[in-house]
């Protein structure tokens, strides 16, 4: 059945032309939307072709592919993590991955090498073949009067050239290359003006936000990134895109991987040189409740960017 929401706080952009000639009349408030669901956290869930398979209070969704995802729910006096997996007649099995977990606690996901990595910054862990182990600490291979500390647990979590690269309050960290039990205590880390909202690693760096501005950390090896500031508005924490996208579906003449995340003044590509392009800010000016909601990409051509 069809049914119609009044969906506020929302505003949606058509990409189905070239960016650069986008008229103000393809970017609208988002006032009616057609068998579109949001949850609690403003972000959109649902959209045509596709209906609620399972009721109730999920967060943090994960794609893993082939339609089965990775969400948490919430209980009473805590949160479990589950993945949730399509079967032929429509319905969904929920098989449970760990439970005990902190309630309302956004979680970050990160693939590597067939295994899924992820932080709440509370409790972090690794899924292999379905099951939910612990991220073991590991020792540095060599002699050395370095300290090396078991890597914390951050909000914010991504990958570049076998270094983790995890946000926690105001400081960047990095474990070392392939070893991802530790950090150094010394060498490891870089501190931001205020505390990290967004991690986001493409081919050639990482894009980086705390709660002022966004920043683009060229090169692979964290050790030497300089923080180039790139947008002085932040990113929204948890809405950027799981993967990186090609951005000549958006009239980029690159297919070069890139990322794509929501931000307070609109959805942002960042190209892999570090140049950042706002999808919305040359055309309109968006509200200023954007601190929170959804970033959702529709046929790979529309962006729909909510907010609360």
């Amino acid at each position: 059945m069809r049914v119609n929401f009044l969906v506020n706080q929302c505003a949606g952009i058509n990409n189905k032309i070239d960016s650069v000639r986008l008229r103000v009349g393809d970017i609208c408030d988002l006032t009616i939307g057609t068998d579109i669901l949001i949850d609690r956290h403003g972000g959109i869930v649902s959209a045509r072709g596709n209906s609620l398979l399972n009721a109730g209070d999920y967060h943090s969704g994960f794609d893993i592919g082939d339609g089965t995802f990775l969400a948490a729910l919430d209980y009473a006096t805590g949160s479990a993590l589950y993945k949730c997996i399509p079967k032929a007649d429509g319905s969904l099995d929920i098989n449970g991955l760990r439970s005990g977990m902190t309630k309302g606690a956004r979680i970050s996901y990160c693939w590597v090498d067939n295994k899924i990595h992820y932080m709440n910054g509370f409790e972090k862990g690794i899924i292999n073949d379905d099951v939910s182990g612990a991220w073991t600490v590991s020792e540095w291979p060599r002699e050395t009067e370095e300290v090396y500390l078991p890597t914390p647990t951050g909000k914010f979590l991504d990958i570049i050239s076998g270094c983790f690269v995890i946000g926690s309050g105001h400081e960047i960290i990095w474990t070392e290359s392939g070893i991802w039990g530790i950090v150094n205590e010394n060498t490891a880390w870089e501190r931001l003006e205020s505390d990290i909202r967004m991690i986001y690693s493409v081919e050639t760096g990482v894009y980086i936000s705390d709660s002022k501005a966004v920043y683009w950390c060229a090169g692979m090896e964290p050790r030497k990134w300089i923080f180039k500031k790139v947008l002085n508005y932040p990113a929204i924490p948890y809405k950027r895109h799981s993967r990186t996208i090609d951005p000549s579906h958006f009239g980029f003449q690159t297919s070069a991987p890139s990322a794509l995340f929501g931000t307070v003044n609109g959805p942002v590509i960042g190209l892999p040189d570090g140049s950042v392009f706002n999808l919305v800010d040359k055309k309109v000016t968006m509200p200023k409740n954007y601190s929170r909601g959804g970033l959702m990409v529709v046929d790979e051509t529309m962006i729909i960017l909510s907010g609360v």
